[in-house]
């Protein structure tokens, strides 16, 4: 955290998202068959993951957000992160 830029607000903060009550539904089925799809071909074929040449330096760099009650419609707790090994996303929620 030392290397961090301190800043008062990091995003707007009336630029909340709504629930979309006019929207598509989503497929649920078809959207956990691809991602159990994707977790299988990750773990399956170790070959499909990172590359890296032995020369290059790898930092592990994690950003994380939490907004207490920041949902605008059942206020509940939104929160968000991600991690990157060197350049690469490895993980993110």
């Amino acid at each position: 955290m030392e290397s961090c830029d301190p800043v008062d607000t990091p995003m707007v903060e009336k630029s909340k998202l709504d629930e979309d009550l006019q929207g598509k539904a989503v497929d649920l089925t078809h959207y956990r068959g691809m991602v159990g799809t994707l977790m299988y071909l990750i773990s399956s074929r170790p070959n499909l993951g990172l590359w890296y040449s032995k020369d290059y330096a790898i930092a592990l760099i994690a950003f994380a957000d939490a907004d207490h009650a920041g949902c605008q419609d059942t206020r509940r707790n939104t929160s968000g992160s991600m991690q990157l090994l060197g350049d690469r996303l490895v993980s993110w929620s």
